[in-house]
């Protein structure tokens, strides 16, 4: 298996805590137990106002979210752009009693498993997705 190139770019300039190494794994353990080939994964920290207008642009979805996913894969790897708006996860964090440092881990594992063909469309699959964020949060991520 390749190694993955994992990037993270905070323009929002917002303080946080992420332990790269962590990320890397907690990527690295999704794409073995999936069986994804990754390429390269990009994480982008955008503050709220920026990453609401990248939803209308790409998705005309005139609202705030917590993650934009965006597959960019060839034919060989998977590829994505992970877009998250630090506003919502700092907001979902206080509501959930949860740090920004797990809030954040859980959006990155919530995007890659899209990648790897998890869906969130209905109670069902939120249900999964959430199940499944959970048990990588515990494995892979110490929050």
């Amino acid at each position: 298996m390749p190694d993955i190139d994992i990037s993270i770019h905070n323009p929002s300039q917002q303080q946080y805590i992420l332990d790269f190494e962590v990320v890397k794994s907690t990527i690295l353990a999704i794409s073995l137990r999936e069986q994804i080939t990754f390429g390269y994964i990009n994480i982008v920290f955008m503050e709220n106002n920026e990453h609401t207008q990248l939803n209308i642009k790409h998705l005309n979805h005139d609202f705030a979210t917590d993650i934009l996913t965006f597959d960019l894969s060839d034919t060989e790897y998977i590829n994505t752009d992970l877009y998250i708006n630090i506003d919502v996860a700092r907001a979902n964090a206080q509501e959930y009693n949860d740090t920004l440092s797990k809030e954040l881990y859980r959006l990155i594992i919530h995007g890659v498993l899209h990648m790897s063909g998890y869906k969130d469309k209905n109670p069902e699959q939120q249900k999964q997705m959430r199940n499944l964020e959970d048990y990588y949060l515990k494995v892979s991520c110490e929050t």
